[in-house]
């Protein structure tokens, strides 16, 4: 046992920061970095947006602009649905089929994550005889920055103030 009084506490209110010490704050931080950093693989129900899946791909253009195909093969045009809900491409697939008293049911969901400047009133989607879809969503033009330009600073003139009342 001291006779000395304890000089330091990891604990205590620090005068320079007005808060306690947390020994898991750097820990705490860095979760909600990865956190952070995943949030735009997931969707509204907190499922993983999964696009490598075989059968589909994702590629860019030229001139930026998204084509995602899917392969569909099996499937009629009136079985497939493409969707677009915020940012988020969902394709969609049922087909059920019944035959001397058996039933088949296949169905499949893609999900595709669309950048943010994109035409959404333009995307385009195409089925070829093969069962190959593809939708096509364009990008927006980039936006110009604009040059910079001087604003001219005005004097503003105060009126001469004698004994209380204005000139």
């Amino acid at each position: 046992m001291s006779l000395l009084p304890y000089v330091y506490d990891p604990f205590a209110i620090s005068p320079f920061y007005g808060r306690r010490y947390n020994p898991f704050h750097e820990v705490d931080q860095l979760v909600n970095s990865v956190l952070d950093s995943v949030q735009p693989f997931i969707d509204q129900s907190g499922q993983l947006i999964n696009t490598n899946v075989a059968g589909s791909s994702i590629s860019y253009n030229d001139q930026g602009d998204l084509k995602f195909e899917c392969d569909t093969a099996g499937f009629k045009p009136e079985e497939l649905n493409v969707d677009v809900h915020g940012h988020n491409l969902t394709i969609q697939g049922v087909h059920k089929e019944e035959k001397d008293g058996e039933k088949v049911e296949r169905q499949f969901q893609r999900v595709v994550r669309l950048p943010k400047h994109v035409k959404m009133e333009e995307i385009k989607c195409e089925l070829d005889e093969q069962g190959k879809l593809s939708v096509n969503v364009p990008k927006v033009a980039a936006i110009e920055e604009k040059k910079s330009t001087n604003i001219p600073i005005q004097m503003k003139k105060q009126e001469a103030v004698e004994d209380g009342k204005a000139k």
